[in-house]
């Protein structure tokens, strides 16, 4: 049996859910940084719903693992869930800017994984080079905790700005995902941003629900003020170009 909710905070249909289930333990997944819109789950209270009824948990880090936590050890490890979360994933094609995929879990079934794992035949392997890449990059994320204070500093500034200019999102988080509503919102919101030198990734439908499109900007520690600033300047400048303040999104937050 599978079941999908649409916000972190139902924990009532979560607990719910688990609790008629037909079927015996269940398996919960879901991102610690949500990669569309960059909210943060709950993961305390999930892992102890989840703990209630016995279910695998594996909690997919790919929008933390080296931006969030000691170390950039990611949210699992800042919370102390170590032991309680069964499988942590994560890709490496964020913060590692590499091209490869992990996963944590206990070394009994990570020897089990790789025999009984059908689909990762069509995966290529790790080159040494690669390796001694994806090696060296971790010891610099290791000991980068002034860059993430930077980046969370920088983000949080970045939403408190875009909420003052009247822009509705969920972000908390490097993630702000904006949402124009149906495509032809979003591709007038992209194309004012671009002929402006501002650009972000566009999402729509599978993606997103539809006439859910969203413009998510991926915010990174590297970002110089006069960066900021010019994002945030375009942003005010367009609000009447892309009639922002029509958008359901904004009217959902009674802006």
């Amino acid at each position: 049996m599978t079941a999908g909710f649409d916000c972190y905070s139902q924990f009532n249909q979560l607990s719910c859910f688990l609790g008629v289930a037909q079927y015996g333990q269940g398996v919960v997944l879901l991102d610690s940084v949500y990669s569309t819109i960059g909210d943060i789950a709950p993961l305390f209270d999930i892992v102890e719903i989840a703990g209630l009824h016995d279910c695998i948990i594996v909690v997919d880090e790919s929008h933390s693992l080296g931006t969030h936590g000691p170390g950039g050890a990611g949210l699992v490890y800042e919370l102390g869930l170590t032991e309680r979360v069964h499988f942590v994933t994560a890709s490496l094609a964020k913060s590692f800017a590499g091209r490869a995929g992990v996963i944590f879990c206990k070394e009994r079934f990570a020897k089990y994984y790789p025999y009984l794992a059908h689909p990762a035949i069509f995966s290529s392997g790790l080159m040494p080079h690669e390796i001694a890449g994806l090696s060296a990059t971790l010891d610099v994320i290791k000991k980068s905790n002034d860059r993430r204070k930077r980046l969370n500093e920088l983000s949080a500034y970045v939403r408190k700005e875009m909420d003052e200019l009247g822009y509705a999102f969920d972000s908390e988080s490097q993630i702000v995902a904006i949402e124009p509503g149906p495509e032809s919102n979003t591709e007038l919101f992209r194309d004012a941003l671009e002929a402006r030198n501002v650009f972000g990734s566009v999402f729509c439908s599978p993606a997103t629900p539809k006439n859910r499109s969203l413009m998510r900007f991926s915010l990174h520690s590297g970002l110089q003020r006069k960066d900021v600033v010019h994002l945030l300047n375009v942003c005010d400048e367009i609000r009447d170009e892309v009639n922002m303040r029509e958008w359901k999104s904004t009217k959902r937050k009674g802006r």
